[in-house]
């Protein structure tokens, strides 16, 4: 998120001790949460576009396409 590393780590750190249920659990906790009321601090609104963008990927998104290539691209 803006380049933050400090934000892209904590995301790093939470993926490898969470399994892809408790991700499906936290989506939909934030969806819901949010539907209710609006992100009212920088914090909720960067969980709410990291997981957007795990679970509602958009091909014209630069940051997403550069990560899947970087993921899936080829070891060297």
């Amino acid at each position: 998120l803006g380049g933050s590393s400090a934000c892209y780590q904590f995301f790093v750190d939470l993926l490898k001790q969470l399994d892809r249920e408790d991700l499906n659990q936290l989506w939909s906790l934030v969806k819901e949460y949010l539907s209710i009321k609006p992100a009212t601090n920088d914090k909720e609104m960067e969980l709410w576009v990291e997981l957007k963008r795990m679970y509602e990927p958009d091909p014209k998104d630069q940051l997403w396409t550069l990560t899947q290539n970087f993921m899936h691209g080829p070891v060297e």
